[in-house]
């Protein structure tokens, strides 16, 4: 199974083919005193830089309409905001749990739009926009229909039955303005914050290109025992991993599942661990997932240089 329609609907740009991480050189050595700026970290691949003063927030220059009506804007805030409802369980759909019925009611009742019902792999798909932000906003590209789209696709075996696959893609235009609503909205989805929520990943890779021609950190935090499967790129300030000459473009793709079906993290990437596209954070930058998780846990805004 393959995940990746929405990014072509989309016209995001994948993680292609690219030669080994080469680290960025740094002169600065580990026998440099820790201040409340910087901590270097040793590794066998790369000197990594601890920034632990990223990027300042971005002002927003106007408060753009919503796309949404405003009451159905703050029921969708709320439910991305419920400490209810955590990974796997999204706008109150729990794979599992919840009918594939009941989903579509809730994303209809937010005011998304059904694009598309059909057969998929045996089972019934329904996918859906739910853009946010103001289609005639200033710098808006031209393909344009909100600053922030949200495109969802919910899975299941039959129409009574429970959903058993949700798919998320949401993406930030590279705008300010659309940097902020993202980050207003789904904060909750930022590495940082997906550690607080969950615990430990069993997995992390760090994509060899990245979004946007390598000038931007893409992440992936795979937690099979609770079926959930992400994607994060953007800037440190998302995934607490630093590239020189970071866009600030903003994609967020997140495959949640009941743990109990056969899927793993293979049915949504299949070139994890492919040294042209994906590697384990370890082979990429030296540091496992233990060592990050227990970084970013205790420096929640810290940005790794590499």
């Amino acid at each position: 199974m393959k995940r990746l329609t929405w990014l072509l609907i989309l016209v995001l740009v994948a993680c292609g083919p690219a030669g080994n991480v080469k680290p960025i050189a740094s002169s600065v050595s580990s026998s440099v005193p820790v201040t409340a700026s910087s901590t270097v970290l040793s590794s066998p691949t790369a000197t990594l830089v601890l920034n632990m003063n990223p990027e300042a927030t971005s002002e927003l220059l106007f408060t753009p309409p919503p796309t949404l009506l405003p009451d159905k804007e703050q029921l969708m805030v709320e439910l991305l905001k419920s400490q209810q409802c955590k990974l796997p369980c999204y706008l109150n759909i729990l794979p599992g749990k919840t009918s594939i019925n009941d989903a579509a009611m809730i994303l209809e009742g937010l005011g998304a739009r059904l694009i598309r019902r059909e057969n998929v792999d045996d089972s019934l798909e329904y996918s859906y926009y739910l853009d946010i932000g103001d289609p005639m906003a200033p710098k808006a590209t031209p393909i344009s229909s909100a600053l922030v789209y949200q495109f969802l696709q919910i899975r299941a075996k039959s129409d009574n039955g429970p959903v058993q696959l949700i798919h998320i893609g949401i993406r930030a235009d590279g705008t300010p303005e659309s940097s902020d609503v993202f980050r207003r909205y789904w904060t909750r989805y930022l590495t940082s914050q997906i550690f607080a929520e969950i615990g430990k990943p069993d997995e992390l890779y760090i994509g060899v290109k990245g979004i946007g021609s390598g000038k931007g950190s893409d992440l992936i935090l795979v937690y099979e025992r609770l079926g959930v499967f992400i994607d994060l790129g953007g800037s440190g300030r998302e995934t607490n991993i630093c590239r020189e000459g970071e866009i600030p473009q903003i994609a967020l793709t997140m495959d949640l599942y009941s743990p109990v079906n056969t899927l793993n993290r293979y049915d949504f990437n299949e070139y994890l661990g492919d040294p042209k596209y994906w590697l384990p954070m370890e082979n990429a930058i030296g540091i496992d997932t233990q060592n990050f998780y227990n970084l970013v846990s205790t420096y929640p805004n810290a940005c790794i240089m590499y």
